[in-house]
C-alpha cells in the first residue's frame, strides 16, 4: 500500500489523487478487509491484536514546556500525518533503507525527518544534516561526509562506535545543473549508494570503502531542477508530503 501508493500525490488536487488510490486499493484487496470509513492510508495492521488500528491512536500526546527551555520555532506538535511518517521512517532505518520525502514548502519534510532523528537511539544512530543549494559540489559533498567517518581497518571508514551514519540531504534537489544536465553531488550520491565507497580525492587511485551509511533526504519539486537523476531515486522509497491540514 505504502510502496505503491506513498508517491502518490504532489498535485493540484493532493486529497482527490489520494481519495483515487484507497479507492482502487480496496478493489483490489478484495481479500485484506480494510475499516469502512476514511482511507486506506489511516490504517495500520497491528499485528498483537490481529487487526486494523486508526493511526490518531498513536499520535504522542504533546506536553508543553517553557518557551526558555523550547523556543515557539522550535515546538514540534505530532499530527497524523507526522505520526504515519515516524513510523514509516524508523521501520525503514531498522531494514537501511533510504527514504526521500517530497512536498511543497512548508509540508514539514525537514521537521519530521529531524524529528525522528533527535529522538533516535544515540547508542546506535549518529546523524548529520546537510542541506544542499546551488553551490554545493562533489566536494563539499565529499568533506561533509567524510567528517564524522573515521577509519575503521585499511581502507574501511564508519563509525567508531559502530553506529549507523544517517545523514539527511535536505533540498536535495538544488545543486546547480551543469551544461550536460548533470548535478555533480547528485552523481557523488549515486556513486556512494551504487559502490558504497569513495575515492581519496588527493590520492585518486585510493579507494575508500564506506560503512554502515544512511541516507534520507528531501525535496521541493517547485524549486531547483524539479527532479533528481532517476539513477540516484531509485535507491530511495519515496514519499509525499502534504500541507498540514
Amino acid at each position: 500500500m505504502w510502496a505503491f501508493g506513498g508517491s502518490v500525490g504532489g498535485g493540484q488536487d493532493d486529497e482527490k489523487d489520494q481519495k483515487e488510490f484507497s479507492s482502487m486499493w480496496r478493489s483490489y484487496s478484495k481479500g485484506v478487509k480494510f475499516p469502512d470509513a476514511g482511507l486506506c492510508f489511516d490504517y495500520f495492521f497491528d499485528v498483537a491484536t490481529m487487526s486494523w488500528k486508526h493511526w490518531s491512536q498513536e499520535i504522542p500526546e504533546y506536553v508543553a514546556v517553557g518557551l526558555d527551555e523550547n523556543p515557539f520555532n522550535k515546538i514540534y506538535v505530532n499530527t497524523l500525518n507526522s505520526t504515519k511518517l515516524n513510523s514509516l521512517l524508523k521501520m525503514h532505518v531498522n531494514r537501511f533503507q533510504s527514504v526521500l520525502f517530497i512536498g511543497n514548502a512548508g509540508t514539514g519534510k525537514t521537521a519530521v525527518t529531524n524529528e525522528f532523528l533527535v529522538t533516535a537511539p544515540s547508542e546506535k544512530i549518529e546523524s548529520r544534516s546537510i542541506s544542499f543549494n546551488s553551490f554545493t559540489s562533489s566536494i563539499s559533498l565529499q568533506a561533509a561526509i567524510e567528517q564524522i567517518v573515521v577509519k575503521k581497518n585499511g581502507r574501511t571508514f564508519g563509525s567508531a562506535a559502530n553506529k549507523t551514519l544517517i545523514y539527511f540531504i535536505d533540498d536535495m534537489n538544488m545543486p546547480y545543473v551543469d551544461k550536460y544536465g548533470t548535478q555533480t553531488p547528485i552523481a557523488l550520491l549515486s556513486y556512494i549508494l551504487d559502490y558504497g565507497s569513495v575515492f581519496n580525492r588527493d590520492q585518486l587511485e585510493e579507494r575508500k570503502n564506506l560503512e554502515d551509511i544512511l541516507f534520507l533526504g528531501s525535496l521541493n519539486p517547485k524549486a531547483g531542477s524539479f527532479t533528481i537523476d532517476l539513477r540516484l531515486q531509485r535507491h530511495f522509497t519515496v514519499f509525499t508530503m502534504f500541507t498540514p491540514a
